[in-house]
């Protein structure tokens, strides 16, 4: 018969052609019967029933139908998952000896035999995630990478407390995704800070070192550095990094509260430092520090005030600290 047409017989109780073998199919396995070749070899047809029921001894079934159902399994997988009617006769054609068809292997991919794999084994052989050859963290200029699944959780909760076009582009920056002029000094010279300072503008240039990014963190993070243990650095901006509050603030307002507050803060400042970059070089914009700064206070003022609507008391206190402290106005259009 055609090699093509020598299948490996093996199907389960449910017709699938992978998993354990039913109990019927097993009987003939164990006496060599495991492809339509084997019956041609030994008999000159395919599988009929009688023929099945010559190979099986009765004497192994304590019933009658117990022999008959299990003559009759092999058969009926033939036709019904090969379309090959068992009592014609076999097809000529080239034929492959028994030692060299390749289903006579055990396959197995990554210790999973291929026989014995469910569906998700294989899924999962052909959808492993690439390998990440580059953290975003290291183009950022951060040295030590944050634990990154407890990063992610924190992040998701706080970003319920703004808009989710603040918590975009701050996401967007989290993974190296902003479009900073560094990226293109392949490509073009004109690779400098768009507000003139005249050193190459990658992202921590952009929203930390130049003088437009310093004069807006100058403005809503003093009161911060007082109640930190430590100074708030670029890795704290980008990935709450190493902000550690005092023993008495995380007990009298508490260092969720206290993270909440900043998010707020940190999302307005990325945003509108973004967006005035953007002005300045597509528009033709000159660098205006009290733009930025006032626009972001507009955007911290909305969001806390929505904050001061829960019923927090803690958070609330907070909240309304800071509005005083910054002097809110009543017209905080954005």
């Amino acid at each position: 018969m055609p090699y093509w047409q020598n299948h490996f017989l093996r199907a389960d109780a449910a017709n699938r052609l992978t998993g354990k073998a039913s109990a019927n199919a097993s009987l003939f396995y164990g006496d060599g019967y495991v492809r339509l070749q084997d019956f041609i070899d030994r008999h000159g047809s395919y599988p009929t029933k009688p023929l099945c029921l010559e190979i099986l001894n009765e004497s192994a079934f304590t019933l009658r139908g117990q022999w008959s159902n299990a003559a009759g399994h092999l058969p009926r997988q033939v036709e019904r998952l090969m379309s090959i009617q068992v009592t014609e006769a076999p097809l000529p054609g080239p034929h492959l000896p028994r030692e060299q068809c390749a289903a006579s292997h055990g396959w197995t991919f990554d210790d999973v035999v291929f026989l014995d794999g469910a569906n998700h084994h294989f899924y999962h052989l052909l959808h492993k995630k690439p390998a990440i050859q580059r953290l975003p963290h290291t183009p950022l200029g951060i040295v030590n990478a944050p634990k990154w699944i407890e990063m992610w959780k924190r992040e998701r909760t706080l970003n319920k407390d703004v808009l989710p076009i603040l918590a975009d582009i701050k996401f967007r920056l989290q993974h190296n995704g902003l479009n900073v002029r560094s990226k293109y000094q392949h490509q073009t010279t004109d690779v400098l800070c768009v507000h003139g300072c005249g050193v190459v503008e990658t992202a921590r240039h952009l929203f930390w070192d130049c003088s437009t990014a310093t004069t807006a963190w100058q403005e809503f993070l003093p009161e911060f550095r007082t109640l930190l243990t430590g100074e708030i650095t670029w890795e704290a901006v980008v990935y709450t990094q190493k902000v550690a509050f005092t023993q008495h603030v995380a007990t009298s307002i508490g260092a969720h509260n206290m993270l909440r507050v900043f998010n707020v803060l940190r999302c307005s400042v990325l945003y509108i430092l973004w967006l005035h970059h953007n002005d300045c070089m597509m528009n033709g914009a000159e660098t205006n520090h009290m733009y930025v700064i006032s626009r972001a206070r507009s955007y911290v003022t909305l969001h806390l005030d929505r904050l001061r609507a829960t019923g927090n008391p803690r958070l609330q206190g907070l909240c309304g600290r800071w509005l005083r402290d910054h002097g809110r106005r009543d017209d905080h259009r954005v």
